[in-house]
């Protein structure tokens, strides 16, 4: 500033024109006319320190966001609660926060194969369970009969969180059933995570370990590495034996939950093998009746054509006249089919329940 005032005295002009100059200078510099503030190094500096400000602001707030968002993927993706799916593949999911799927794990090979191509990360728990089980009955682990077990068990520390988790697995089971116009047992549970990392200790599915505990609870003896390739359809039947060998009075009121559950599953199981072999017995039958049928029509052609040519003496051209068949029996109808969808007695620990539509059968 000290140059500017040099050369405004060299120049030639009247002394107001030069102030006036001098003031317009000193406002557009430093917005101070009146005090004749001049642009220092002060000013200059105070200045870098507001802008180093902004600078440092600007990065923490997008160290934040960052911060924010990495915090936000990892809640995302780390389950809170799991719903183990067995039937003889065995396997589990993990479900975050907010209700989806961002973990699978596989307890068996037939689990490793369901889970192949499988595309249920980032699904409702609903959506995967249904993927799972359509994806079982096509590699044909589910029989036509409606005597397999499909069993959901949810595992969480909270109780109504664990009985709505199971919830929604069982509506997954009943999806897929309908979509494949087929039946099967479904066998609803919940447990708590101290069980689950215990099956997890001994390589067993949660689902499994429930009802082998069950067992266990009621013949000491048994060994879960026994059955930890075990159907659930065996375990339900098994588990449900050994219930009843005991009399109702002497369980505890946890085996008597449980066996509400564990009875109503094992006894739909009964049915649809008592209906399975009904069917057996009826094909049997009508294949002997058809048989026999063929047998009948054999023989009267066969008299027929002895006849042919032998003199009767009634008859012109000296054919005899052929025998009347023998009466056949009606075939009887076959097994009646199981209609309409349903469920089980269900409780606040297990339920059991026929879902799905009965197959076709000719």
């Amino acid at each position: 500033m000290d140059f500017f005032k040099s050369y405004m005295d060299k120049v030639k002009a009247e002394d107001a024109l030069k102030e006036r100059t001098k003031r317009y200078v000193s406002e557009r510099l430093c917005g101070s006319p009146e005090t004749g503030a001049v642009f220092e190094a002060e000013t200059i500096v105070r200045r870098r320190k507001h802008h180093m400000k902004k600078i440092i602001g600007i990065a923490a707030a997008a160290v934040i966001c960052i911060g924010l968002a990495g915090g936000a993927l990892a809640y995302y993706n780390t389950p809170v609660s799991y719903l183990s799916v067995d039937i003889n593949p065995s396997l589990e999911l993990g479900i975050n926060g907010i209700g989806r799927v961002v973990r699978t794990e596989a307890f068996n090979d037939d689990g490793k194969k369901i889970l192949e191509g499988a595309a249920v990360k980032n699904k409702s728990v609903k959506e995967a369970v249904a993927e799972l089980v359509k994806a079982a009955s096509e590699k044909g682990y589910i029989a036509s009969d409606g005597s397999t077990v499909v069993s959901v068990t949810a595992e969480s520390k909270d109780a109504k969180a664990a009985e709505e988790l199971k919830k929604q697995g069982e509506d997954g089971v009943g999806d897929a059933l309908k979509a494949k116009n087929i039946l099967a047992v479904v066998y609803a549970n919940s447990s708590d995570l101290a069980t689950r990392t215990e099956a997890k200790e001994l390589g067993i599915s949660p689902g499994k370990y429930k009802v082998i505990k069950i067992m266990q609870s009621l013949d000491p003896a048994l060994k879960a590495s026994d059955y930890k390739d075990a159907k659930m359809t065996e375990l339900i039947v098994r588990a449900d034996e050994l219930l009843k060998a005991y009399k109702s009075g002497s369980l505890t009121a946890e085996q008597q939950l449980a066996f509400k559950g564990v009875d109503a599953a094992a006894e739909k199981v009964r049915n649809a093998n008592g209906s399975r072999n009904q069917g057996s017995e009826t094909e049997v039958r009508e294949q002997a009746q058809n048989k026999g049928s063929k047998t009948a029509e054999q023989e009267r052609e066969k008299n027929q054509d002895n006849g042919k040519g032998s003199s009767s003496g009634n008859g012109k051209n000296g054919n005899a006249p052929a025998p009347s068949p023998s009466p056949v029996a009606s075939p009887s109808p076959g097994r009646d089919e199981t209609k309409g969808v349903g469920k089980g007695p269900s409780d606040n620990s297990a339920g059991a329940g026929n879902s799905g539509k009965s197959p076709n059968r000719s």
